[in-house]
Formats: structure tokens, sequence, C-alpha cells
């Protein structure tokens, strides 16, 4: 028998193990839970990088450029940056002037607003309409486009000061737009750092670890005993590794498509207003980093799969030593495993069956198809030093 052909039917007998057993569904269940709750805490922290990511892109785009930090440029409008306050939350506004017809309009914008007119962010639109209070800033006369916005909910606004406020101080020469040695301004200065919320994500990502640790010593003993029967008939750790993986592959992938789910689903939306908090999640920023999400996923099914296996001991059983096998290794467990499959149903009980019971020996022994001291199947024994039946077989 190939190790291709084996590993698969490993992985058969894997995966019909822990569909048979007892517990199998709730251990496959645990698995699913497992899987789904640290990918989702994962694909959570790639949604924090890709906001963020996003927010600090557009802000840079918009940013002022004084002509203090760029002496030998031309200015091309004078504007100053400022604060207000709109049902109880503090947000930026730029009262800007254009020096003339040609200026370069701010990210977002259609055209310019004359002066005594304002436009406004979607957001902060709407908190001053509720609180009637439209006209505080000028006349309104469009609002922000996303492009122009470091989030969807962002309140923003630009005002085209009247002649009697541009008389007042505080008002720089500006030659652009830009990142490079710009001001800053918007949710970017109100907005908690991305180490916090990532410290908090990093938290929530524990107990997942926890639950992926319970939930692959689910149903350990039938397991062991499986894994002790493998290891009798001299698998090693890589055929114990075929079963065990063939035994939860399933419910972990699905529990790692279960993860990442919201994640694409949102991307497949406008924008999404989180609960509690109230923050606008940029689906766009979202579609950015679509392989962040689809790496999250991967890493979840990964490590609860390396988790599973890690965990799961070799499983001896009292003193039993595995058999050693020659040069047909391969194909004497693939016969043993078929027959322990079609007799016992490796740990799984079919209607009318009998468990064996007796030393590990026996079992290996009527496993492979013979009877206590004669395994017909397995080869033929050595003797050894002292008279002793030395376990080496040969085909």
């Amino acid at each position: 028998m190939s190790r291709t052909s084996l590993a698969a039917q490993l992985l058969r007998m894997g995966w019909a193990a822990g569909r048979r057993t007892g517990d199998g569904a709730v251990r496959g269940v645990a698995l699913l839970l497992a899987a789904a709750s640290l990918t989702l805490g994962l694909s959570a922290v790639a949604a924090v990088y890709a906001a963020y990511d996003g927010m600090e892109h557009r802000t840079g785009e918009r940013a002022l450029q004084f002509q203090d930090a760029f002496p030998d440029r031309p200015a091309v409008a004078v504007a100053r940056s400022d604060f207000d306050e709109a049902e109880g939350r503090q947000y930026s506004l730029v009262y800007l002037r254009p020096l003339s017809r040609n200026t370069p309009l701010p990210p977002g914008l259609d055209r310019w607003p004359a002066p005594g007119q304002a436009v406004l962010s979607p957001q902060l639109y709407r908190a001053l309409r509720a609180e009637g209070a439209l006209s505080r800033l000028g006349k309104v006369v469009g609002v922000i486009h996303e492009s122009g916005l470091a989030s969807p909910g962002e309140r923003y606004a630009y005002v085209n000061p009247t002649d009697k406020q541009l008389d007042k101080a505080g008002f720089s020469r500006v030659v652009g737009f830009g990142k490079d040695k710009g001001l800053p301004a918007g949710d970017v200065l109100f907005v908690s750092d991305r180490g916090k919320l990532l410290t908090a994500l990093y938290l929530i990502l524990l107990p997942a670890g926890v639950m992926a640790v319970v939930a692959a010593r689910m149903g350990s003993a039938g397991r062991d005993k499986r894994t002790a029967l493998v290891s009798a008939l001299g698998g090693g750790s890589r055929h114990r590794l075929w079963l065990t993986v063939g035994e939860s592959a399933a419910p972990v992938l699905a529990g790692a498509v279960l993860g990442t789910l919201p994640a694409f689903l949102t991307m497949t939306t406008d924008h999404v207003r989180l609960p509690w908090i109230g923050y606008g999640l940029s689906s766009a920023d979202l579609r950015h980093w679509w392989w962040a999400t689809a790496l999250a996923g991967c890493v979840g099914a990964v490590g609860t799969l390396a988790l599973v296996c890690v965990m799961h001991r070799p499983g001896r059983r009292g003193g039993t030593r595995p058999v050693q096998l020659s040069v047909r290794q391969g194909q004497v467990i693939g016969i043993g495993l078929s027959a322990a499959d079609l007799h016992y149903g490796l740990g799984s009980r079919a209607p009318g069956s009998r468990t064996v019971r007796g030393p590990p020996d026996e079992a290996v022994q009527r496993g492979c198809g013979g009877s206590p001291g004669h395994l017909p199947l397995c080869g033929r024994p050595r003797r050894g030093s002292g008279g002793h039946q030395d376990r080496r077989f040969s085909p």
C-alpha cells in the first residue's frame, strides 16, 4: 500500500470514527465553536488594522500643508483648524478660504463654498439638524463625500469664513493638502490608539484558546484507544497524525468559515455601524484588507488543528510496546486497520457487535486477523536471545 493511499485511508477512518463515536458529535460542535471563536477574534484584529489604515490614509490626504513648512511653494489658501461640539461630542472643523479659482479642492468636495457657507459630513449634518442648529456654521450647501472622511461616521466640516471671521487672528497661509508635513484633524485626534483596542482583542482571544484546549481533549478516552491500536500495529506519529486530522478537520474547517463570515458579509455592504460604540466601519477598508481576513481563517483552522494534534497523546496502554514492522509497514498497517475498523469500529459499536476484552496484544492480534499467539497477516516471530520471542516481524 502506497503512502498516499494509506494516508487517505487513515483520514477516512478518522472522519468516520469522529461521526460514529458516541460523543463525537459533541466534540465536533465544540471544535466548530472553538475554531469559529478563534477565527472571529483574528478577523476582528484584521478589521482593526484595516480601519485604522484607511483612517490614517484619508486623514493624511486632506491634512493642511502650511507655508511655514514649505517656504518655496506659493500659498493657495488661508486656513484655520478649530473645534466645536454637537450632541455632547467634540468634532473638528476647518475654516478655509481659497486665494484663487485654481486652488485645488480638498478631498471629498465637489466645489468651493462661498463665504459664509459650509460643507458638512453626513453624520455632522444629522447631528446639527437634530439639535436644530443646522445653520450654526453657516449656510449648508453640500456634504463631504466618503473619500474626504476618515471614517463613514466622522463629524467634520469645511467652512468658508465670512470677511468678518477672516479678520480675526489665527489664519495661516496654506500651500496644499497632503500627508507630508501636514496638520491632521478629525477622528484621528479623538479615536483611541489602535494599541488599546488590539490589547482588548488579544484578551478576548484567551477564552477562545481555552475553549480550543477543552474541545481538543473531549472524548479523549476513545481516541486514545484508537491511537493505541495504531501504535500496536506499528504505526508511528505520522499515522496517528493522519487519523487525528481526519477526525477533527471537518468541524474545524466549518468553524473557520463561520468565523470569517461576518467580515466577508460586511465587505458586501456599504458601511456598518458597530453596536454599543456607534463607530462607522468602512466596507471599502475591509475589502482592501480582504487577504488579512482570509489569512485569519487559515491561521484559525491550522492553529486549532495543530492544537488538537499536539494535545492528543500517543495512547500507549499498559506495558504494550508498538510492534516494529519491516519494509511493508504501510501494507500491514493498512490491512490491520481495515480489519480493526470492520470488526470493532475503532471505538464505535455497530448493532450486535461485541467489544474485545483481553490483553492489548490479543486485541492487536485479532485486529490483524489471527488468534492469540499467532499473527498470520503480520508475519512470523523471530527468536531473540535468551529464548524469548522478539516482536519484530518480517513480511
